[in-house]
């Protein structure tokens, strides 16, 4: 069998469609260049936004058009599991482990089309954000075992690659399942193991408020960890965070970006932020605005909020007009423009 995988989303969807792309191969499978030279075009999706869901669909449907045979995949077949299939659709929607026995404990080998690997640590996130829809696809919090999170590293390191990229739905809560923590986790990997001079680890994406002190001091004193947190702060509104239900307001952000530069000089700090959460206000905006003019990141990613189904957020009455949405995503746009923007 030849089969094609499309990726769509996060670093934990490009993971797990890597594990997918193993278990074909294990399994006797043949990775074809392109979609039309496929027995199986396997779609993995995105639920993050509407505009992610719609893409990955989008070329299903084409795919499918154009006869062949095609699965859809990862949150979007997590999302619809169970529910009644649209007998129109022209793919087949499979959860990622009923389609092929992937080895999830196992791990990855290597990590077609990248230089760095991602290594996904664990899935589920406890927190229920308000206009989230992964945290209540994935589920709760579940941990891998810190020795085949090590064991994995060592082998992406013996096969080259230069760095991986830990990250998970939410990263910062690693391990409280298991009664440990991510700083644990660090220190592990942080045990000389033989790895090639120069490889190194970096984390994916922390939430503000499971950045400790001792976990920022861990990454300060590691060699082998990268100098780059990507912290998202979403909105400089105390108000709006407390309606989006994030855990940290607007000062305890700055003075976490003010002791993680102490802490680890030369540090590449990127971020996400959104605007037209239902009820921003132009002040509301302003304050967002205003967070970005004080801190100086590297990188910032800028989203509009997007209504999810079976999201608290979407069912709110004072949703955000679409062009308001458009002019203040423009604005932060031109704001993060005149800001110096280092490599990373």
């Amino acid at each position: 069998m030849t089969f094609f995988i499309r990726n769509y989303g996060c670093k934990v969807s490009q993971y797990e469609g890597q594990l997918l792309r193993e278990a074909f191969e294990a399994a006797g499978g043949l990775e074809s260049e392109g979609p039309e030279m496929a027995d199986l075009v396997v779609v993995n999706t995105c639920v993050v936004t509407g505009r992610a869901e719609s893409e990955g669909l989008r070329f299903a449907r084409r795919q499918a058009a154009a006869g062949r045979r095609v699965a859809v995949t990862g949150c979007y077949a997590r999302w619809k599991a169970g529910s009644a299939s649209d007998p129109a659709a022209p793919y087949r929607l499979v959860r990622p482990e009923a389609l092929a026995e992937w080895g999830a404990d196992r791990g990855i080998t290597f990590f077609a089309g990248r230089r760095r690997a991602f290594l996904k640590v664990a899935d589920g996130c406890g927190n229920r954000c308000a206009y989230c829809l992964v945290s209540r696809i994935r589920g709760p919090l579940v941990s891998r075992a810190p020795e085949q999170v090590r064991a994995e590293v060592d082998r992406l390191a013996g096969a080259g690659y230069r760095e991986a990229v830990l990250c998970a739905v939410n990263l910062g809560a690693y391990g409280l399942d298991r009664g440990s923590r991510l700083v644990e986790l660090l220190r592990l990997l942080a045990e000389p193991a033989g790895r090639p001079e120069g490889f190194g680890l970096r984390l994916s994406s922390i939430e503000p408020d499971r950045l400790t002190v001792e976990l920022l001091e861990t990454l300060a004193a590691g060699r082998l960890f990268r100098r780059h947190l990507h912290l998202p702060f979403q909105s400089g509104s105390d108000r709006i965070l407390a309606a989006m239900g994030r855990r940290y307001r607007r000062g305890e952000y700055q003075r976490l970006v003010d002791l993680a530069r102490r802490l680890i000089p030369g540090l590449f700090l990127s971020t996400d932020v959104m605007t037209g959460f239902p009820g921003e206000s132009e002040a509301d905006f302003e304050a967002t605005l205003d967070l970005l003019r004080d801190i100086s990141f590297n990188r910032v990613h800028i989203f509009r909020f997007s209504p999810r189904p079976g999201t608290p957020a979407a069912e709110w009455p004072d949703q955000v007009p679409e062009p308001v949405k458009s002019k203040r995503a423009r604005r932060l746009k031109e704001q993060v423009r005149m800001e110096p923007v280092a490599a990373d």
